[in-house]
């Protein structure tokens, strides 16, 4: 469940607040792909509020070589009324009437029945997205991403695909390792001849340090260093897991999750070589990730990404 950082939706905020309904709770999974088919996003909730809903965001992306790399990061997934797959019918007019006061702070509101449309004006360029949801349900249908800058511009289309469910336990509070400050070390491994792991490369570093819990949401400075260059990202963290910990429960039941849809299950494979228990990430039969975390704290350990033909991305604590 570590992995990644992410800082939610650009909505600005409303005065007033919008229960989530009843189907929106821990273990949902939503399931969206890009209209090119290479992108799969899956929404897991792990924990609600009355008004809001974090949880992990998966992404798995395909390569042309018949590969797939994973990414996982805890996520606020609906907030104030809206997120990335579920709108509040009444958040959304108020969102549009709030367009005047918004456009005073460089945000443009737009949209009508069923549209929800924000774009954002920065320093760097220009950013936004657009929520095309059912106006009874909520049910985010599309959700069209787009940042735009001086070097060029992105866009990405990602349309509903159903859900399902994950068992997710009850878990009553953060494990140790949530409160601490950790540092990893960051290595590339390309393949080597006939398939050999290669040698491991300097990359970078990782740097996670608690901001404070504010119920069952934690927040972290993360910043990575590669070749140098500091990065700093705002990170989440719920009980179930944030940048740097996975909680001991999952590894005492041994399987984190399981989304039957995709094929897509993350469980125990027994003992790792730094004496914690491995995790790893399976789609199908083909293994995307291996981590290895501390069996008490839940502290993470260890990390191997796969990049099919392009090698491995590792993680190892350094502190």
């Amino acid at each position: 469940m570590p992995q990644g950082q992410g800082g939610g939706l650009p909505l600005p905020r409303l005065p007033q607040s919008y229960p989530l309904p009843q189907w929106i709770r821990p273990g949902l999974v939503m399931i969206y792909r890009d209209i090119g088919g290479m992108i799969t996003k899956a929404y897991l909730v792990t924990d609600v509020t009355a008004t809001d809903a974090y949880g992990l965001e998966i992404t798995l992306m395909r390569f042309p070589d018949g590969s797939t790399v994973i990414q996982q990061q805890v996520v606020p997934l609906i907030q104030n009324g809206a997120g990335y797959f579920y709108v509040n019918p009444q958040a959304a007019a108020e969102y549009l009437k709030a367009a005047p006061q918004a456009a005073q702070a460089g945000v443009k509101i737009t949209g009508g029945p069923g549209i929800l449309a924000i774009e954002e004006q920065g320093q760097g360029g220009k950013s936004g997205f657009a929520l095309r949801f059912d106006p009874n349900s909520g049910v985010v249908q599309q959700m069209t991403a787009m940042v735009k800058t001086q070097k060029g511009s992105t866009a990405a289309d990602f349309r509903y695909q159903g859900y399902d469910f994950s068992p997710m336990p009850s878990l009553p509070d953060f494990p140790p390792a949530a409160r601490e400050a950790h540092s990893y070390r960051i290595f590339t491994a390309v393949a080597g001849f006939g398939g050999s792991p290669g040698m491991k490369v300097p990359f970078g570093e990782m740097r996670v340090t608690p901001m404070g819990v504010s119920g069952r949401i934690a927040r972290y400075q993360v910043v990575i260093t590669a070749q140098g260059l500091p990065m700093q990202r705002p990170g989440f963290g719920v009980p179930a897991g944030g940048p740097h910990y996975l909680h001991p429960n999952f590894l005492a039941q041994g399987t984190v999750y399981r989304i039957a849809k995709l094929s897509l299950v993350s469980q125990t494979a027994g003992a790792g070589p730094h004496g914690g228990v491995l995790v790893q990430t399976l789609l199908g039969q083909v293994p995307l990730s291996v981590q290895e975390f501390h069996p008490q704290s839940g502290l993470l350990l260890y990390t191997e990404e796969s990049y099919g033909t392009l090698g491995k991305l590792i993680g190892e604590l350094a502190q």
